[in-house]
C-alpha cells in the first residue's frame, strides 16, 4: 500500500511527449476533461476496475500469480480451450459484475450528446464462443455505447463491435496503434482512462510516437485491493473446473461454512 501512495503521490500529474498522465481518484476530472474536448476527440475506456468493478476478489488482477499458481499446482495441462470456456462460465453470471460508479452512464451519454467519440477498450479471450461477452455485460448495466467507429472493423490485434474494442495482447498501446491506422480520421486528442498503470504507459508510448495529443488517467477510485482468502479462493477454482459453475466470495463462504470447513 504505501508503494502504491507513494508511486501516486510522484505520478500527479505530467507530460510526456504529447501525453498527459492524470491520477483520477473521482469520474469529476475525467468529466471536465471530455467536456472541454472537440468533436474530433477519442475517448477509450477501460472496462474492468474502470466501468466494472471485480465482482470477487481472486478475479482481480493483482491475484494473477497467485491463480496462475493455482493452475499450475492443480490443472497443470489445461489448454486455452478450456480456459476460455472457463472464462465464459464467469462472464456469464452478468448478475455478479457492477458498475464501480453509478455515473459512468451519465458521463458517456454527456459525451456522446457533445458529438465526442466514446468507445471501451477491454481485453479479453479472441475467441467466439466469447466475442461480445463485455458489450453483453455492459449493456445488461446500462452503459450505452454507441457504434461511434463504424469503419473500424476486425484487426490482426482486435475486434470491434457496437462500441466495443476487444483485444488478447498484453498491451494495448500497439493495438492503439492499429485501430488508429484503420480510421478513416485521424482523432484530433485522445481520453484514455484504465486502472492499469502498465496500461496507462503503454498507450501514453503510443500517442507520443504518433504525435497525438492524449491525456491518460490512471482511475483509482480505490487504492485497497481486496484481499485474497486463498480458501475461498481455492474452492471457487476448484467448482469452477470440476463442476463448470461459478460461485460468488458470499457463496462460496456460505459452502464451506455449510461443509463445517474451516475458513481462514
Amino acid at each position: 500500500m504505501m508503494k502504491l501512495l507513494i508511486g501516486l503521490f510522484f505520478l500527479g500529474s505530467f507530460c510526456s511527449g504529447y501525453a498527459e498522465v492524470r491520477t483520477a481518484s473521482s469520474l469529476e476530472p475525467i468529466q471536465q476533461e471530455i467536456a472541454s474536448s472537440r468533436k474530433e476527440t477519442l475517448v477509450l475506456l477501460d472496462v474492468g476496475g474502470t466501468l466494472l468493478a471485480y465482482p470477487d476478489a481472486v478475479l482481480h488482477p493483482d491475484h494473477e500469480a497467485w491463480k496462475y499458481d493455482w493452475f499450475q499446482t492443480h490443472c497443470p495441462t489445461i489448454t486455452k480451450e478450456e480456459k476460455i470456456a472457463f472464462d465464459r462460465i464467469v462472464l456469464g453470471t452478468l448478475d455478479k459484475w457492477k458498475l464501480l460508479d453509478a455515473e459512468w452512464p451519465e458521463v458517456i451519454v454527456h459525451a456522446q450528446d457533445q458529438g465526442v467519440k466514446i468507445v471501451a477498450f477491454t481485453k479479453v479471450a479472441m475467441d467466439p464462443s466469447v466475442r461480445g461477452s463485455r458489450a453483453q455485460i455492459l449493456r445488461a448495466l446500462g452503459i450505452p455505447f454507441k457504434n461511434d467507429l463504424p469503419e473500424l472493423s476486425k484487426g490482426h490485434s482486435y475486434e470491434y463491435s457496437q462500441g466495443v474494442i476487444e483485444t488478447e495482447y498484453q498491451l494495448k498501446g500497439p493495438v492503439l496503434k492499429e485501430i488508429l491506422s484503420n480510421l478513416s480520421t485521424r482523432p484530433a486528442k485522445i481520453i484514455f482512462v484504465d486502472d492499469r498503470m502498465k496500461q496507462i504507459k503503454s498507450v501514453d508510448d503510443a500517442c507520443s510516437e504518433l504525435e497525438i495529443p492524449c491525456t491518460a488517467f490512471l482511475y483509482v477510485p480505490d487504492t485497497t485491493v481486496p484481499q485474497l482468502d486463498e480458501k475461498i479462493a481455492d474452492y471457487q477454482l476448484s467448482t469452477l473446473v470440476h463442476e463448470q459453475r461459478w460461485v460468488s466470495d458470499s457463496e462460496a463462504r456460505s459452502e464451506l461454512e455449510q461443509r463445517k470447513i474451516p475458513k481462514s
